[in-house]
């Protein structure tokens, strides 16, 4: 239907069409018209070109109807593949309308031919009809081709679903479908979205329409001012008076104050009303997502939430300060300036609108293709840095199989793809840059042209012509903001669309229960629960699970990882609804109960508890108020956590750090369980509480856990069954079902599930080895943060330098204030006797005496030697004084100079300056001596960051052992964390001053560096700086021949002079265009090749990097080199230098013409612009200041929303969902307050800055007025150098901007040169390879510390041997040092003394490759690559058969898996292997380490992260590939190393023991003890739970019996791998 209604309406109006443009071409003629104007045709009488154009017409819109009616599949898509030529044609026929209208036009007025004119403007008006329908017929392309995909895809069959399937799984799709719903909802929902946002501000109506309204004022005035200039103008060329020019330039006068008092009143105002809006969207967003379900935040990640609050509340407040701003100025000022140009000339005004549109086709066409290739750049440069974090973030994985040169090609390889585009990307760069130039000033050229036979034929005045001039620059001006701003209103619409859809959200399990009885008793019942997660409703977790849970009772789940343990802990926090049955408390279900009040009743404590960034109290009593202390005491006892907390600096009040990172595991669990205590919770949940703690970490927990058992409810979870085998109950799920429940000896004797599951963990049957979780214990340093105090001949040499400093300066000063007099009373004098002084005093005249200008060395030397004398007295605080007045002396040296500027230009309108040469002399001096004091002012003041920096390491050297202390009470503090974020602050305070030392002293260097570098493609840098040449002084031409045109227009009233200025512009505008085209492609390129080697040497240097150095620097860090600061260096070169080049040349060829056009008129744009600078500056540096104060405070409410979002299953399991909501709105009422300043700000930062420069303007017009009407220059003169005066504005402030990025782009090079210039401390440089490696590894007296750390000793003295056909087992307690041991043996780091031999030789003196091919190691967490199964096994090697990877994945158990992926080892694993479940990326890694046939092998908590099922597994894999091999295991859990042939202990760096599992429990030494309390629960294993059964060990090789009630008969297991 869609398509038939397109055709019918396109075929009636083409019908319509040839009808209408008959009927106006014959006006009531006969239709022989058609016969005659054929046959004497003259295109400046006939109308018959134009009936032609509706042929053109006719065939376009019947052509395109047929094919979309024959084809409805591909006509359609055909059609809008053309409507781009169809616009270009349907433009050249309205341009031709609009000339031919033109034409005519000069031979009589066209009000004698009203027809002719109706035929035009329906020839127009029609063209636009033909753009509305192909656009209308293109646009049922979608409607078709979704229809035919529909057909497709349901009668395709089984087939065709999988192909979609496939579809379904690209990486593109997801991409396109986004695209192709925004662009509909673009079309659809934007003005819905923006009606919304307005409602949204009603509360601010008021303030928002005294915005638009000076904002209307503003855009009036600014559109009245080009008339007046125009007038102004006129009445110089004209009326040659004076009198009639002041007029004009008052009006102006006022126009330009009350347009700049408009646009500050307006801005200030937007941006209050902003900050309003920001308030209340945020707070009502922050509030409406803490109402959400947890089911809310499964599926949406913290990062897109936070996005939500930030950018896209962000992207709103744009919306309508920015862009809604912007679009409301530049459409009502194009509307005013569009009326004064049809007003003063509508014939310009047609050509300027047949200009137009070309212009904006042209720069559209070369702009998308130019966007499109940019868009596919980004997506490479995406790629290559993907290759390179993945890469960096695995560092050791890559050097463990020495593989760094493969990684290099690979990046490399995604560089060169990227530089195929690039050259793409110069070529279209340089032709967008010629035709859009080219375009522009093609059509100012034709206006100028056309406008000049305007005025010279008396249809128009001079003046009239130079306003059309700048209005049409304006319009221009305003056109490209309308179009601009586009972008940003479709982004911030985009972004409002998002967070109103979180606004709008319900919650689809909202917390609204009511019941809230007195007495809870907590029974608990899970009565027929079946469940799924929303994110997975097709995956059912729980299938109809039944259990009850009683007080006073400990039940324990237990089962396989997936089984649905924790998804019941998640309903019975009603977190989530099941599908089916209920979770009942008391005999009501749970949704019932209040909020607050079931959280109060229910508590969990999870296996990785998260605390907040506060004090431990705000910890503890978390979500509750006006708790007393004595409660909070209470609870910290009960979970056994009182000690350590009153241990910590500040007691209860220290704080935790961000996730508790000031705390050690074992520490944050016990704060946990207070949290929970002091509820009194009925229920209490227990989640692998002490799963990831050490032995000694998890016994202190156990003991708090055993205080709080009593008379609660209990639910336990565990994979540890040695935790829950003393529960009163324990529920064994398995896929989603009770597989059986009861006692521990009931299921035990049953020979079930749980049987199986002891067997395999506990007693090792088939295992054997298990590995215990690595857990880093974070421990308070009593002693942390000292810092050493300087010495004393140090400080003596500081201060002998800083008063050096002061005395020198103060020194250069006073000569200065000395030769300053005596020259100025020389000059003065000029040889004359000083009795000059006593005439010029009683006889003063400002015309004839200057008196005047020597009495300002008198000010000067004031100046000077009053600050000289404050710095001399008082050296410690007066050069500071004397820095902060540097603004104030700025501004009245300025004043001075501009004094003697202005006194030299009344002078000259005397008579010539050249008869009085020593007044001449004097005002240069005064000018060049004011520059002197603001030299020696900042000399004074600098001088003060060598003072304080003296007094301050005075005073800290001074304080004594008490100042020590305090500074080491400040760095142990709760606040710990804040305090380094201060120190941070203060670092990086100093960094910033440092990098300002050497922005003086190295950018220089730097910038030359950077070239040298770019020496290869010097000859491309030549030419583009040739052509930038080319470019400036081609563009520095064109105003002057501006001038010349208007003289010979206004002077000599020909067209025959006219055309030869005009020629000229031409010549030049092509030139320019031409060299700018050229240089922008050049530049683009070589940046390019820049960039390629840059990258590719940058990457290949960190490669060579010790493992250290990975250490020492972030990931993100490292990758912001390779991707940001790489792209700062290109942006240098292609940007700012080439900005900063094209600017100072042009400004320097500007700066020569407007002096030899008029000295007087230079003086006074001289004397103006150091004004306009400094108050912009002095506004620009406060706001600046707020802008930075509300970025903090912003990022304080950021970390507040991430914090809350990131961890809302606790925050939901506490209630405190309001806390949180207040919490994160004061934080916004901070930033509100800033906001409002900043608004004022704002206001007079807009005021005064526009003020200024328009009243320069203002000054520069009236002056010039008088020396055109005094004929000291000619009115186009006068012309061209207010362009040039413009021009060399917007020249300085290019080269002001630019500085800030040349800084960044100097500093990026520093950072990139830093890391290219950096040599490995540790490199892989050894050269030993041998036939034959035994295997035989020893550790000979090592002692070690990490570089990072290097006062802190790991390894103290080890020493221990590892033979073939062995396994040795290191074990300790955490941070012993058994992983330095693994990073030593696998080189990764020097010991600071002894040796690790392999085969008796250094492990350095290996070659690189040769040695990661005979140790091979297998950690606990292993990191796959994003690439194929096979490529992960053959990760470091080349040219494997493909037999080999099988046989290695056969060894490591990993065949068979593998084969049932759905290609097989094709099979992409994902980033990080994120594809394959833990067992099985355990299996690759065993594969990847066998394919080597290593001679030594080490296996790092190979298993402690899986489940039993997983472990069981990969246990079976290990156990294949011990034999004949050297083999290292380090392990936490003592049971996975009891039948090692021999067993190292590691104690705080030192061989605690060695010898056999027997051995070692005989000695009863620290081996001992941790088997105790790991395995056998003494002192801590029997108390885990309520009831009391002891386990017997044997000594006779490891073995167990464990005493079982129900039968008294004894079983007896053996543990082995």
């Amino acid at each position: 239907m869609g398509i038939r209604v397109a055709v019918s309406c396109t075929v009636l109006y083409t019908l319509l069409d040839v009808v209408v443009t008959t009927v106006i071409y014959t006006h009531r003629s006969h239709l022989s018209i058609f016969r005659n104007d054929a046959l004497n045709f003259n295109i400046l009488q006939s109308a018959l070109d134009l009936w032609g154009t509706v042929l053109l017409r006719a065939s376009l819109l019947l052509g395109a109807s047929i094919g979309v009616s024959w084809n409805r599949k591909d006509g359609p898509p055909r059609v809008a593949k053309l409507t781009t030529l169809i616009v270009l044609t349907c433009l050249i026929v309205a341009t031709y309308a609009l000339a031919k209208m033109l034409i005519l036009s000069e031979l009589g007025p066209l009000s004698h031919q009203p027809w002719i004119l109706s035929l035009i403007c329906w020839t127009c008006a029609s063209s636009l009809g033909v753009l509305l329908l192909w656009r209308l017929l293109g646009r049922e392309s979608n409607s078709a081709s979704s229809h035919y995909n529909s057909s497709s895809s349901s009668g395709g069959g089984k087939g065709a679903s999988q192909d979609t399937d496939k579809l379904m799984e690209t990486a593109g799709e997801e991409e396109q479908e986004e695209e192709e719903g925004s662009q509909e909802k673009e079309k659809t929902s934007s003005g819905a979205t923006l009606g919304r946002l307005l409602l949204y501000c009603r509360k601010d109506g008021g303030l928002l329409s005294v915005a638009v309204l000076f904002l209307i004022i503003s855009a009036v005035c600014e559109a009245f001012i080009p008339y007046y200039y125009g007038k102004a103008i006129d009445s110089i060329v004209v009326d040659q008076s004076m009198v009639h020019f002041a007029k004009p330039v008052i009006t102006l006068s006022v126009l330009a104050f009350v347009s700049s008092l408009g646009m500050g009143v307006h801005g200030g105002v937007f941006t209050l009303t902003i900050a309003k809006l920001n308030l209340r969207l945020r707070n009502h967003l922050f509030r409406t997502l803490m109402r959400q379900e947890i089911g809310f935040f499964d599926e949406n990640h913290t990062g897109d939430i936070i996005s939500r609050l930030s950018a896209d509340t962000t992207q709103m407040s744009d919306l309508l300060s920015l862009n809604i701003n912007i679009f409301l100025q530049s459409t009502i000022k194009g509307i005013g300036i569009f009326i004064f140009m049809f007003g003063m000339s509508w014939k310009l005004t047609l050509v300027a609108i047949m200009g137009f549109p070309f212009i904006a086709i042209v720069s559209e066409l070369y702009g998308n293709y130019y966007k499109k290739l940019t868009k596919e750049v980004q997506t490479i440069l995406a790629d290559a840095n993907k290759v390179a974090e993945e890469t960096i973030s695995s560092m050791r994985t890559v050097r463990s199989f020495a593989n760094e040169c493969g990684e290099a090609e690979s990046y490399y390889g995604k560089l060169l793809v990227m530089f195929q585009l690039n050259k793409k990307q110069a070529l279209a760069y340089a032709g967008y840059m010629w035709s859009s130039n080219i375009s522009e000033l093609a059509l100012e050229v034709v206006i100028l042209y056309y406008g000049g036979h305007l005025v010279i034929t008396g249809q128009m005045s001079s003046g009239a012509l130079i306003s059309f001039f700048i209005y049409l620059l304006e319009q221009g001006e305003c056109l490209q903001n309308i179009a601009s701003v586009y972008t940003g209103l479709m982004q911030g619409v985009g972004a409002a669309e998002k967070v109103f859809e979180y606004l709008d959200r319900k919650p689809k399990h909202p917390a609204d229960g009511t019941e809230a009885p007195d007495t809870c008793t907590g029974v608990v019942e899970f009565k027929d629960i079946k469940f799924a997660y929303p994110t997975r409703p097709d995956t059912e977790i729980l299938k109809g699970v039944s259990f009850t849970l009683r007080p006073g009772e400990v039940t324990a789940l237990v089962g396989p990882s997936g089984s649905g343990k924790s998804s019941c802990v998640s309903l019975l926090e009603n977190f989530y609804l099941p599908q089916q049955g209920q979770v009942l408390l008391d005999g009501k279900p749970i949704h019932t109960f209040r909020h607050d009040y079931l959280h109060s009743k229910v508590a969990l404590v999870g296996q990785e508890p998260v605390l907040f960034a506060r004090t431990v109290e705000e910890n503890i009593t978390y979500g509750l108020t006006d708790v007393p202390m004595e409660t909070v005491v209470q609870a910290a006892i009960k979970s056994n956590a009182h000690d350590f907390i009153t241990s910590l600096p500040t007691g209860y009040g220290t704080n935790v750090g961000e996730k508790g990172t000031q705390l050690s595991g074992g520490q944050k669990q016990r704060v946990a369980i207070a949290r929970a205590l002091i509820r009194n919770p009925r229920v209490l949940i227990l989640d692998e509480a002490t799963s990831a703690l050490d032995a000694e970490s998890e016994h202190i927990v156990q003991k708090a856990l055993n205080n709080i058992m009593q008379e609660r409810t209990v639910l336990v979870i565990a994979h540890q069954l040695s935790t829950v085998e003393k529960a009163d109950n324990i529920i064994v799920i398995d896929g989603g079902h009770v597989a059986e429940q009861g006692s521990h000896s009931q299921l035990m004797a049953s020979g079930g599930l749980y049987y199986k599951l002891v067997q395999r963990q506990v007693l090792g049957i088939e295992t054997g080895a298990e590995v215990l979780n690595k857990s880093e214990k974070l421990s308070w340093k009593s002693n942390g943060g000292r810092q050493r105090r300087r010495q004393s001949i140090s400080g003596r040499i500081t201060i002998l330098i800083s008063s050096m400093g002061i005395r020198v300066a103060v020194s250069c000063t006073v000569l200065y204030t000395l030769l300053d007099v005596v020259v100025t009373t020389v000059i003065y004098t000029h040889g004359s006797h000083l009795s000059i002084f006593r005439n010029d005093a009683l006889n003063f005249n400002i015309l004839q005496s200057a008196l005047d200008l020597w009495g300002t060395v008198l000010l000067r030397a004031s100046l000077l030697l009053g600050a000289s004398i404050g710095v001399s007295w008082n050296r410690k605080d007066g050069p500071p004084r004397v820095a902060k007045l540097t603004t104030l002396i700025v501004l009245t040296c300025l004043i001075v100079a501009t004094y003697a500027l202005a006194k030299m230009l009344i002078l000259s309108e005397l008579g010539p300056l050249s008869h009085q040469p020593w007044i001449l002399s004097l005002i240069c001096w005064t000018c060049a001596s004011s520059l002197g004091v603001l030299l020696l002012w900042r000399l004074l003041g600098r001088e003060s960051n060598s003072a304080s920096s003296h007094y301050n390491s005075s005073s800290s050297s001074g304080g004594g052992e008490g100042a020590s202390q305090d500074t080491d009470k400040l760095m142990e503090t709760a606040g710990e964390e804040e305090q380094e974020v201060g120190f941070e602050r203060r670092k990086k305070e100093k960094e910033e001053e440092g990098s300002q030392e050497k922005e003086k002293t190295s950018s220089g260097a730097t910038l030359g560096r950077l070239l040298l570098y770019c020496r290869k493609d010097g000859g491309l840098l030549s030419v583009a700086v040739l052509f930038l040449i080319i470019s400036a002084v081609c563009e520095a031409f064109i105003p002057y021949y501006y001038g010349k045109a208007i003289d010979s227009i206004v002077v000599d009233q020909s067209m025959e002079h006219f055309a030869k200025p005009v020629i000229t512009l031409s010549v030049l505008a092509f030139a320019s265009s031409l060299a700018m085209g050229v240089r922008g492609g050049v530049f683009t390129l070589t940046i390019a090749k820049l960039n390629l080697r840059l990258r590719n040497h940058l990457f290949r240097t960190l490669m060579r990097q010790e493992i250290g150095f990975f250490d020492e620097n972030h990931t993100g860090d490292i990758i912001s080199r390779l991707s940001a600061d790489t792209t700062q260096v290109s942006d240098l070169l292609s940007l700012n230098i080439n900005i900063f080049l094209r600017s100072t040349i042009k400004g320097i060829g500007v700066f020569i013409f407007m002096f030899g056009m008029s000295w007087k008129l230079t003086l006074v744009a001289i004397m103006g612009f150091p004004f306009i600078a400094v108050v912009s500056k002095l506004y620009g540096n406060y706001y600046k200041k707020l802008t930075k104060e509300v970025q903090t405070i912003l990022a304080d409410a950021n970390k507040v929303a991430e914090e809350t979002i990131s961890s809302m299953r606790t925050v939901r399991s506490f209630a405190n969902e309001c806390g949180e909501a207040e919490s994160y709105y004061g934080k916004l009422l901070v930033m509100f307050q800033l906001n409002k300043k900043q608004a004022l700000a704002y206001a007079g930062y807009m005021w005064s800055s526009n003020i200024s420069e328009l009243a320069l303007e203002v000054a520069i017009l009236y002056y010039g007025g008088h020396l055109v009407i005094t004929g000291q220059m000619s009115s186009g003169a006068l012309i061209s150098f207010f362009i040039y005066m413009l021009e060399l504005g917007e020249c300085l402030q290019n080269i002001a901007s630019v500085y800030t990025g040349l800084m960044q782009g100097v500093g990026a090079a520093e950072k990139v040169f830093e890391y290219l210039d950096r040599k490995p401390k540790h490199p892989a440089d050894g050269t030993e390879a041998p036939d034959t490696c035994t295997g035989v590894v020893e550790f000979k007296d090592i002692k070690f510390a990490y570089p990072t750390r290097p006062e802190t000793e790991i390894l103290k003295g080890v020493s221990f041997t590892l033979r073939p056909g062995e396994v040795t087992a290191l074990v300790g307690p955490s941070g012993s040092g058994k992983s330095s041991c693994v990073s030593l043996l696998e080189n990764f780091y020097l010991p600071q003394q002894g040796q690790v031999l392999l085969d008796g030789k250094p492990i350095h003196t290996f070659q690189h490759d040769y040695l990661h091919s005979k140790v091979a190691l297998v950690g606990q967490e292993p990191v796959l690559f994003a690439r194929t199964v096979e490529e992960n096994i053959t990760y470091g090697l080349t040219d494997i058969p493909m037999e080999t990877v099988v046989q290695a994945a056969i060894k490591a158990n990993a065949h068979d898996f593998i084969t049932s992926l759905p290609t097989g080892y094709g099979t992409n694993v994902g980033e990080k292997g994120t594809q394959l479940s833990g067992g099985q990326k355990q299996r690759v890694a065993i594969a990847r380490a066998l394919i080597r046939n290593p001679r030594v092998l080490i296996l790092d908590e190979a298993t402690s992260a899986l489940d039993s099922e997983s472990e069981h597994i990969v246990q079976k894999a290990l156990n294949n590939i011990m034999q004949e091999r050297t083999v290292l295991v380090i392990a936490h859990r003592l049971s996975t190393v009891e039948k090692a042939d021999n067993i190292i202990v590691i104690d705080k760096g030192h061989v605690a023991e060695q010898g056999s599992h027997s051995q070692l429990m005989a000695s009863g030494g620290l081996y001992y003890k941790l088997v105790q309390r790991q395995v056998l629960g003494i002192e801590t294993g029997a108390e885990v739970l309520n009831k009391s059964k002891k386990l017997n060990w044997k000594s006779n090789g490891g073995r167990q019996r464990r005493s079982q009630s129900s039968s008294g008969s004894e079983s007896e297991h053996n543990l082995r791998y």
